[in-house]
């Protein structure tokens, strides 16, 4: 039995220029191209001019702190106009290089407003979000960033969350429940194990002995055809720490989870994307 595969034609990374540091952009950037050039997808990438900063900048009392110092100086908002059109077009420059690296048409579009709203919206159109993890990457922090999680709370297509330094790459792992999304997801990762037949990870929840068996039933019958030997386990508990000791175990580079119908608790899926430090997509 042949199965089709998760179509994902349009990649949209949001950059951010908290990343403060042209790598941590560039990481992230880097790994977004070759997942679309494995899938053979169109990537755009979009910058959020942050309206709040400016909003902050109309304020008499507001002031800058020079990074590294104690001192301080009064800016405004012709200042943070400065400051915008100069990080958008260190972006530009940066999703150029990219693009002539790789040979790949990477589009740049700029907007104004809340970023996790303007990054939502503009999700709407696409197959896949790219987002980084979180806004201290540089000091290998595993939390969570603000914007980060309200897009991750807010976002209505498939969510891939980055980690500075990480790349999409195999062994594979699915979480398997059996609903529409965690399919999709399984499809999607047959398309990243592509010919390595035996680096496909399925985990499936804590369950009954019967339930198990049907699940990894299924989960056959849709890799069969394509000659992949998918390794199972099933998780001692529901939990984050459960499912980080099982990539930890296989050594799986990257975590397909289903986001409709998690089965994990909201606490649980928050523990998990603060503790791994592997990319995790989210399909709805």
């Amino acid at each position: 039995m042949a199965i089709k595969t998760q179509n994902i034609h349009r990649i949209l990374v949001a950059l951010d220029p908290r990343f403060n540091t042209r790598e941590v952009n560039h990481s992230i950037l880097q790994a977004a191209t070759s997942l679309a050039l494995r899938l053979n997808a169109e990537l755009n990438t979009l910058f959020v001019e942050d309206i709040n900063l400016l909003h902050l900048a109309e304020l008499p009392f507001a002031r800058e702190v020079v990074y590294g110092t104690f001192s301080s100086r009064k800016f405004n908002v012709a200042d943070m106009e400065r400051s915008l059109n100069a990080q958008t077009a260190r972006l530009r420059k940066l999703v150029e290089t990219v693009a002539q690296q790789n040979q790949i048409k990477i589009a740049f579009d700029v907007m104004r407003g809340d970023i996790a709203r303007e990054v939502c919206s503009a999700s709407k159109n696409v197959d896949l979000l790219v987002v980084g993890k979180n806004t201290q990457t540089v000091r290998q922090s595993l939390k969570i960033g603000k914007i980060t999680k309200a897009i991750l709370s807010s976002v209505n297509c498939n969510l891939l969350l980055l980690q500075h330094g990480a790349i999409v790459e195999r062994p594979v792992a699915v979480f398997y429940t059996g609903s529409e999304a965690s399919q999709k997801a399984l499809q999607l990762a047959i398309q990243l194990v592509q010919q390595d037949h035996k680096n496909l990870i399925v985990v499936y929840s804590t369950c009954t002995d019967t339930q198990y068996k049907e699940l990894s039933q299924k989960v056959n019958i849709l890799t069969e055809s394509f000659a992949i030997e998918a390794r199972h386990i099933q998780l001692k508990s529901n939990t984050a720490d459960a499912m980080l000791d099982v990539m930890s175990m296989t050594g799986a580079r990257i975590l397909l989870l289903d986001s409709s119908k998690p089965a994990f608790s909201s606490e649980q899926v928050q523990a998990l994307v603060q503790q791994s430090n592997t990319p995790i997509i989210f399909i709805n």
